[in-house]
């Protein structure tokens, strides 16, 4: 078996100046727990994972107390 027989082929992305708000939709929406973030050229430069968006809120909660 090879990679191309297992991958994912239509692969849901994201571009960098995207909000925090819109990848967690996109990953809720279509059921994923990891997007590429992808230039506007379409090339990858990066991952967002869920726990990245958790490490994200919980920032977020610190920096308004």
């Amino acid at each position: 078996m090879f990679i191309n027989q297992s991958m994912t082929k239509n692969v849901i992305t994201i571009t960098q100046d995207a909000a925090i708000y819109e990848a967690q939709d996109k990953m809720d929406n279509n059921k994923i727990r990891n997007i590429p973030v992808v230039t506007e050229e379409n090339r990858l430069i990066g991952m967002v994972t869920e726990p990245d968006i958790k490490e994200i809120g919980r920032a977020s909660c610190r920096e308004r107390v």
